[in-house]
């Protein structure tokens, strides 16, 4: 099934048609959410690598997920060949819909930026978490793409809505990225946030948190061997 199968988004033959198709359909509910955001946290946001002092500088500037800004950037970041090439191997890696692997991508950026924490890190939770899949449950009742208990974080989901948000694929993705940054604002590092985000705190071999930044690191490492293989006009 479509990943993103709530939103009326046309099919595409190549990814650069999806994201000039992105760009043109940015009133689907979960990107325009993305759109809306984004501008007015830019400058607010401190990307996150893993040091405690970053997560925790960035630790009072999230604002209100609803307020209303410009739709420029998003549309912009979209353009970028970073971007471009990461949605084409999730889309390949990951059996993903070309169309859904561009909006992840996008999403992960823009929640990045709302929260101070790298998009790659983000985009690393929900492989492990979810494989990408927005509906994905487990049976202790996690849900969507970065694998949310409703019950544990109700106040952050009543700001969209209610506990039904939490499959809304926006919606996941903005909360899943504030409890974590919160973890590891309370934790001092990344690796002890990753660990309280999957419930596993006393987990001695941090197992999780290695998971997820060796996730991260092949995405990493495919951008940077492949980026310069390509020019724009390709991607």
């Amino acid at each position: 099934m479509n990943y993103f199968s709530s939103f009326k988004i046309p099919k595409f033959e190549k990814l650069d048609a999806v994201f000039d198709g992105v760009r043109t359909t940015m009133s689907i509910v979960g990107l325009l959410t993305v759109l809306m955001l984004s501008l007015r946290m830019l400058d607010q946001g401190v990307m996150v690598t893993g040091t405690a002092e970053a997560v925790i500088a960035s630790q009072n500037k999230i604002e209100d997920a609803n307020s209303p800004i410009g739709l420029s950037h998003v549309a912009a970041q979209i353009a970028d060949p970073h971007q471009r090439m990461l949605a084409r191997y999730l889309s390949t890696t990951f059996r993903i819909a070309p169309e859904a692997a561009a909006e992840l991508v996008a999403a992960a950026h823009a929640a990045g930026r709302i929260v101070g924490l790298d998009p790659i890190l983000l985009l690393a939770v929900m492989a492990v978490e979810s494989r990408f899949n927005p509906i994905a449950e487990s049976d202790m009742g996690a849900k969507g793409l970065m694998q949310i208990i409703p019950k544990y974080h109700l106040d952050k989901l009543a700001t969209h809505g209610g506990e039904a948000a939490v499959l809304d694929p926006w919606v996941n993705i903005l909360v899943g990225s504030q409890i974590l940054r919160e973890y590891a604002s309370r934790g001092g590092n990344l690796a002890t946030g990753l660990q309280q985000y999957n419930g596993a705190a006393n987990d001695p071999t941090m197992r999780y948190s290695e998971r997820v930044f060796a996730e991260k690191l092949v995405f990493e490492r495919f951008l940077r061997d492949n980026l310069l293989q390509y020019t724009k006009a390709d991607i």
